[in-house]
């Protein structure tokens, strides 16, 4: 059977992929695999150089590089620290634009899918690259010399060598935490982009008014998956180096007030999901305790204790058949909601409107003067529902059924009547749901108006074969556009359509 799509926006639909058949497609998603797993590969060359820089000081001892010792130790310093985590963060940039292009090859219909695609896609692409190829490649040149000069020892050298690559991630944390969460703050890349290059860009009304109404959107199909990848790096090496959890606590936390704000106050969401990049976030971090369990494994068994290493086993046996089971119980409830449910919101909506007819009851009482019986001309009343205890942290987290039910939760989201309903005309009702290429119509024509009267006479002659208008917009002495920012609405305004 062919896939269904349902409660999608129309602006959000991948229009030119609805026509593949679904042989075609098929074909499409493995080559979108493989491109995905040959970029993964190809890329290890230049993350495995930044990885090898890191560790001048072990470099400088091979043969045909004893050059680097005669740099000056503060070059080296910033050579082998710094130097490799913005050259590492520079190449993981580069990277979710490469992402999208193979989700769209893959037959995403929908912008909402090809962001998923995406997330899961760079979320591999950092786990492989970031973090095991970066580590593999630090630690095998870091023990290189040592294995050369005892083969007999390589294990152990390995597991000896494996914590000292934590010093780059510690570097690594510190430099994405202060970067991004400086310039998410600052928005300095932004604040560059709407003074400098958008007066070269800005040649029209219709490009400026673009420019002033429209807010920066937050892709989250790229910018979780670092932060996921962090995540698991932390839970990677909280058994191998706990130092760690100090400075990824740090910059997770400078993240999370950073994006905070700028969620709420400053940009705004393209795509919407539905809230499913959260709990996709939350599935992948089983990768760091998969990882870290697999890491005690091979820990214990180069130390040759094979009973804790037995033990590791086990536990990495259950984690996996408790991640199964999990995601068997819980995956369902991220696409289609319960039917118990609507049970419980026709029983708070009714308790709502029996709660309303009693207030105008005895309001329309006390206006007369007389008191009339709660039971008398009115429906039966719904039971009430005892106000919930408020718990402590500790209650909350080990009881979610009583302080984190439906009831409680409901009330954290804006209803529609607090929003206050928005009437739409009937033709808007109508036709929301139908493609653009229905419902559009041709673009009006926005002019600036100019003293000498060019426009009036262009609109005379234009206005006949399509809609133009010049309001809003002039064209000074200057020879520079102004937009009214204060005055009425410009004539390619359109009403916003909250699905």
């Amino acid at each position: 059977m062919a896939p269904r799509y349902i409660g999608v926006r129309p602006e959000e639909i991948v229009w030119s992929n609805l026509a593949i058949p679904w042989w075609q497609k098929i074909i499409r998603r493995y080559v979108a695999i493989f491109g995905v797993a040959v970029l993964i590969i190809f890329w290890a060359i230049p993350v495995g150089v930044v990885g090898i820089i890191a560790q001048v000081n072990t470099l400088k001892t091979l043969p045909g590089l004893t050059w680097i010792a005669k740099i000056p130790d503060i070059i080296l310093g910033v050579v082998s620290g710094l130097l490799p985590a913005v050259a590492l963060s520079i190449l993981m940039s580069l990277v979710p634009v490469f992402m999208r292009l193979f989700a769209r090859l893959a037959g995403e219909v929908t912008l909402s899918r090809v962001e998923l695609y995406t997330q899961n896609a760079y979320f591999a692409f950092q786990l492989i690259q970031v973090f095991l190829i970066r580590t593999l490649t630090d630690t095998a040149s870091t023990a290189v010399v040592q294995i050369a000069n005892d083969p007999s020892s390589v294990f152990s050298i390995l597991s000896s060598a494996l914590p000292t690559s934590s010093n780059f991630y510690i570097s690594y944390f510190i430099v994405q935490g202060l970067t991004i969460a400086v310039s998410v703050l600052t928005q300095v890349v932004g604040c560059v982009i709407f003074n400098i290059l958008y007066r070269f860009l800005t040649g029209t009304p219709r490009a400026m008014y673009n420019k002033w109404t429209s807010l920066s959107a937050i892709m989250w199909g790229s910018v979780l998956p670092v932060y996921t990848a962090i995540a698991v790096i932390s839970i990677t090496y909280a058994v191998i180096a706990p130092i760690m959890l100090f400075w990824a606590t740090i910059g997770l936390g400078l993240f999370y007030l950073a994006y905070r704000y700028n969620v709420l106050f400053v940009t705004d969401t393209a795509v919407d999901t539905r809230g499913l990049f959260y709990p996709r976030a939350l599935k992948q971090l089983f990768a760091g305790i998969y990882l870290a369990e697999i890491c005690m494994v091979g820990m214990f068994a180069v130390s040759k204790a094979a009973g804790p290493a037995a033990l590791m086993a086990v536990f990495l046996v259950f984690t996996i058949l408790f991640q199964f089971t999990m995601l068997r119980a819980l995956d369902p409830l991220l696409y289609n909601l319960p039917r118990s449910l609507q049970v419980e919101e026709e029983l708070i909506q009714a308790r709502l409107s029996d709660t309303e007819r009693q207030d105008k009851v005895v309001s329309e009482s006390n206006g007369h003067g007389q008191t009339k019986a709660s039971g008398s001309g009115s429906s039966p009343r719904v039971e009430e529902v005892a106000p919930k205890k408020k718990g402590n942290f500790i209650q909350k987290w080990l009881k979610p059924w009583i302080y984190s039910d439906y009831e409680t939760l409901r009330k954290m989201v804006p209803q529609e009547d607090s929003l206050g309903a928005h009437e739409y005309s009937d033709e808007i009702s109508a036709t929301a749901y139908l493609p653009p290429s229905v419902t559009k119509t041709a673009p009006v024509l926005w002019i600036p108006e100019d003293p000498a009267g060019v426009s009036k006479q262009e609109i005379a002659l234009t206005s006949k074969v399509i809609a133009i208008s010049d309001e809003g917009c002039t064209l000074s002495d200057k020879n520079k556009l102004e937009w009214d920012v204060k005055g009425a609405r410009p004539p390619i305004w359109n009403e916003k359509i909250y699905y």
